[in-house]
């Protein structure tokens, strides 16, 4: 259970910094 809970928590804090970058990226051009 507390994997699976840590798991949960690096993919979604992943996937907020991936969409941060490509927000940036996007905005900068």
């Amino acid at each position: 259970k507390d994997i699976k809970q840590w798991s949960v928590t690096i993919y979604v804090g992943l996937l907020t910094i991936l969409g941060i970058v490509l927000y940036s990226t996007i905005k900068s051009w």
